[in-house]
């Protein structure tokens, strides 16, 4: 072997209610080329399959190691045998050291099989002209069939060799002949392009699986195109090594998928996986590394191939600085209340399961018993301090807060607290290195405030004033505070101050806006929210305020290619009676208020737009009409519930916050609230 989903499904935001007001602007700065939008292939929902060549080397130590690496962090599907560099005799036809034994094959099927993933077979006796051997091979195989995916014939056949082309055509004519009537296994060879139309016509079943490699010029999408009406499905290389030329990065990979996508694959042969054993040519490793470890190139192929590479975890508690409070393992527990002007460092990476290697996570940070307002700044320890705060509290009430945190190189993340109070931090996800998701140090990107010393990363968008009621307001966030221009989507904090009234904030890309709300105010309150916001093609986003309010926007990170799926904003449950009380589907509407110690299952997949196979989803909590305090926790239905919140609860107060939640198996996340309370959730986004 030698080589879109487009970001406008995303912000098509079906509107429920005419935009309203009047348009302001802040920090404009030039339009980015239409070019630079990059979406995941294919169409809004759609994973393809991917395989590999190569696959791991059953006497390898790290192979089972390195085999579920491809399986669940790179979504392999199928591997190829182990890769061996051919020596100077190699042809298709004389294969040389190129594949394994057969003994060596079915080592291999079951380390394939252990991690998730079938296994492309190369047999020279399921072709052979003698009977007997047919049989035998058959025989060798039959109690694992349920793990081969094909019979490999061999790779790149030269079309203009007549020796080669017909040696071809008999083996794949003899598997169709016998093998594949008495297993239902086909023939599979992987092409060179200039043998893609000569193999539709001379080797029968090819129009319903034809795979060809390409990793110059325009990668293949030009004869992925030529194909495509003609074919079921067309298999197209990506080079995931090091070698010659290349120098392959998660973005190129990342590019290449949404290229060739779009030019109609349906399925990507990964030049990559396992590393190429016996030599240095090919580089040291490609998904996975040495000891069987995701290199950063793994996330890039599971958001190419259209999964997200965000893992939920938890939700569980990481710090507690209250007295005789459980965190999940021990450590971070009972520090005693956070002091004015002190920085608390928080290890994250190697707990509560949260992977070696991840470059940011998703937590939810709660403060409580503060004698004063104040702020806490989250970021990355082995960096400074910035100009941005996450969590704005103020004395005696509790606030919660989602924050997207950047980690440290050692996985670390540091907590600042402005003036007194107790922290809580609880991890629910993370994302690994070279997933599109890229943490950034804080940066203010909204100041409506003119109190002096307040002030954006650039100047830009500062000091202008509270935002006008019923007005929407246009954000340049592309291109400022380490936001590329070309990026789709960014994780912001979002704070609302000095409200007139009691009103709410509704982020959305610049168009119909939405039914939905964000941050939630009341008059003397900070409220405060995480969002993720998609970017229109300008880079900017729109907010919309019902009431006069100063607002804070803070960025945390950014993606430049969706590594998650958009739906339009739709509410799941709605326990308040009709007709304020609704859903997307007129389900989970009117249950009345959820009783103190209450567990409310959520359907969430197959609803409002969310996949059925969906393992995350990005939900917007909101707890209103509550009697006394307490918290609320969301968390996958079938696990026990852990010691972890999403909302502090007060007494009649609205509070919302961002809630990132694994979905259990059955499809499910559930509430469980330790006061009575009426609770809403809409669902913004879900992790494929």
């Amino acid at each position: 072997m030698a080589g879109n989903r487009t970001s406008a499904g995303r912000r098509a935001l079906v509107a429920a209610a005419v935009l309203a007001g009047t348009i302001t602007g802040f920090g404009a700065l030039p339009t980015k080329p239409a070019a630079a939008v990059v979406g995941l292939p294919g169409t809004p929902g759609k994973q393809f399959d991917s395989w590999a060549f190569c696959g791991v080397r059953p006497s390898d130590p790290f192979a089972r190691a390195t085999a579920k690496t491809m399986a669940t962090l790179a979504g392999i599907d199928v591997t190829m045998g182990p890769c061996n560099v051919p020596n100077s005799s190699y042809t298709p036809v004389n294969p040389a050291n190129r594949y394994v034994d057969a003994a060596t094959y079915r080592q291999l099927v079951d380390i394939n099989a252990e991690a998730g993933m079938r296994t492309a077979v190369y047999d020279p006796r399921v072709w052979s002209t003698v009977k007997a051997d047919r049989d035998a091979a058959y025989t060798f195989w039959l109690p694992v069939l349920d793990h081969v995916a094909v019979w490999d014939l061999g790779d790149e056949f030269q079309p203009g060799n007549t020796v080669q082309w017909n040696t071809l055509k008999t083996r794949w004519n003899q598997v169709r002949a016998d093998i594949m009537v008495r297993t239902g296994i086909a023939p599979f060879v992987n092409h060179i392009p200039e043998a893609v139309e000569k193999a539709l016509t001379d080797l029968p079943g090819s129009d319903q699986l034809i795979s060809f490699d390409r990793y110059t010029d325009d990668l293949g999408a030009s004869f992925a195109r030529a194909v495509d009406s003609r074919v079921k499905t067309v298999m197209c290389a990506v080079n995931t090594y090091q070698h010659l030329i290349f120098e392959p990065t998660p973005d190129s990979v990342r590019e290449a998928m949404s290229s060739l996508a779009a030019a109609g694959c349906d399925r990507f042969l990964i030049f990559g996986g396992a590393k190429v054993y016996d030599t240095t040519l090919f580089g040291a490793s490609s998904l996975a590394d040495a000891k069987g470890g995701p290199t950063s190139l793994a996330a890039a192929v599971l958001e190419g191939g259209g999964r997200s590479s965000y893992t939920p975890v938890g939700p569980a508690r990481l710090f507690d600085s209250r007295i005789a409070a459980p965190t999940v393992d021990g450590l971070g527990s009972s520090g005693g209340t956070r002091l004015n002007g002190q920085t608390t460092t928080l290890q994250v990476v190697g707990r509560a399961n949260v992977p070696d290697g991840a470059a940011a996570v998703a937590l939810n940070i709660t403060t409580t018993n503060a004698t004063a307002g104040g702020f806490v700044t989250v970021y990355p320890c082995d960096g400074l301090r910035p100009n941005a705060a996450q969590v704005n509290f103020t004395a005696r009430t509790d606030q919660a807060t989602a924050v997207f945190a950047k980690l440290s190189a050692t996985g670390s993340t540091c907590l600042f607290t402005s003036n007194p109070t107790d922290l809580v931090v609880d991890v629910v996800g993370a994302y690994p290195l070279g997933a599109s998701f890229t943490p950034v140090d804080p940066a203010r990107v909204l100041e409506t405030r003119t109190d002096p010393g307040l002030a954006t990363v650039d100047g830009l968008a500062n000091g202008g004033g509270p935002l006008a009621p019923g007005a929407v307001t246009e954000l340049q966030v592309g291109g400022r505070g380490g936001v590329p221009a070309d990026a789709t989507d960014v994780e912001l904090n979002i704070t609302a101050l000095n409200a007139k009234g009691p009103g709410y904030v509704t982020v959305f890309p610049c168009g119909p806006r939405p039914v939905a709300s964000h941050v939630n105010y009341v008059v003397g309150a900070v409220a405060t929210n995480a969002v993720q916001a998609a970017l229109d093609a300008r880079g900017k986003i729109c907010i919309f305020s019902l009431l006069a309010v100063d607002l804070v926007v803070d960025v945390n990170g950014y993606d430049t290619i969706t590594p998650f799926t958009s739906v339009v904003p739709a509410r799941l449950l709605d326990s308040r009676p009709v007709p304020n009380g609704s859903s997307i589907d007129g389900l989970q509407v009117g249950l009345g208020v959820l009783a103190a110690g209450s567990v409310t299952p959520v359907r969430v997949a197959s609803r409002g737009g969310v996949d059925g196979t969906a393992r995350g989803a990005v939900l917007n909590v909101t707890a209103t009409d509550t009697v006394g305090n307490g918290f609320l926790t969301v968390y996958p239905c079938g696990l026990p519930r852990p010691v972890a919140s999403n909302l502090n609860l007060v007494t009649r107060a609205t509070v919302t916050n961002l809630a990132v939640s694994k979905i259990g198996d059955a499809g499910d996340v559930c509430i469980f609230v330790s006061a009575a309370t009426n609770v809403i959730v809409d669902v913004n986004d879900f992790h494929p």
